[in-house]
């Protein structure tokens, strides 16, 4: 099975690192990319497409919602919007199912 791709996308570095000692347990589950700002999500979507995009909404220069937008062209897939709480935006592509495995 492949990994599924997930991208964290936040510009507070401990965040981040809290996301990473969190999620550690899914490290043979999911191909994890921790990321400070959304032009360093798009030259990650770039060089490697992602099933998942985990973002803050409120970021300095592009915020969530606008990296949501570009990163559907960037993927060349359908990224939708499946969580959206008061700070974080959550995207899944139509690559993978709602329990984040990916489709055959």
């Amino acid at each position: 099975m492949n990994a599924i791709r997930v991208i964290f996308v936040d510009d507070e570095p401990r965040v981040l690192e809290g996301l990473k000692r969190m999620l550690r347990p899914k490290r043979n589950e999911w191909q994890m990319t921790f990321v400070g700002s959304a032009q360093a999500a798009l030259d990650a979507l770039r060089a490697e497409p992602c099933e998942v995009v985990v973002t803050d909404m409120r970021m300095p220069g592009m915020n969530g919602a606008e990296l949501s937008q570009a990163s559907r062209t960037i993927n060349r897939i359908s990224v939708e919007p499946v969580l959206r709480r008061r700070s974080w935006l959550i995207c899944w592509s139509t690559r993978c199912d709602s329990d984040m495995s990916p489709r055959r």
